[in-house]
């Protein structure tokens, strides 16, 4: 399996999103940031791909004061790319 994490920036200005990872115990792996473009997308393909196997979790956050952003997580088969999205809890 392979985890992508993408988000969309809901604002007409750059958005900052900051991904903090986890394991399934809770201890922090790694930080991404991700700079959205106006009204812009991104995705990061296989954000645990350094920590393999492993069950873990995405915190997102943004520091723009004025930032409006959606997030999604997506898990797909390595054999048969079969998607399933993960929505935001």
């Amino acid at each position: 399996m392979r985890t992508n994490v993408g988000c969309q920036n809901a604002t007409a200005g750059t958005v900052n999103v900051d991904l903090e990872l986890f394991d399934a115990e809770g201890t922090s792996l790694a930080t991404e940031r991700m700079v959205l473009p106006p009204l812009g997308n991104d995705q990061i393909n296989r954000i645990f791909q350094g920590f393999a196997p492993i069950t873990g979790y995405v915190e997102v956050w943004t520091p723009t004061v004025t930032g409006a952003f959606y997030c999604y997580g997506s898990v797909l088969d390595n054999t048969t790319s079969d998607p399933t999205t993960i929505p935001p809890m």
